[in-house]
């Protein structure tokens, strides 16, 4: 489905699943030397990331 661009700021209730992902260190700097990134940038890639993600399956929108 899709969401009006002009909602910032609005009031919605949503429903869905909640849920976070762990990139591990290897998957980060292999993302991170595909984007172009020096040696120490990659280098200093040293622990896992938590990502923070919410599928929703549907949106109300409050007046």
């Amino acid at each position: 489905f899709f969401m009006p661009k002009d909602i910032a700021g609005k009031e919605v209730v949503v429903n869905g699943l909640a849920f976070v992902n762990e990139v591990p260190v290897d998957e980060q700097r292999h993302y991170a030397e595909d984007g172009g990134a020096t040696a120490e940038e990659i280098a200093a890639i040293t622990a896992p990331k938590k990502t923070f993600s919410f599928e929703a399956d549907g949106v109300l929108l409050k007046n």
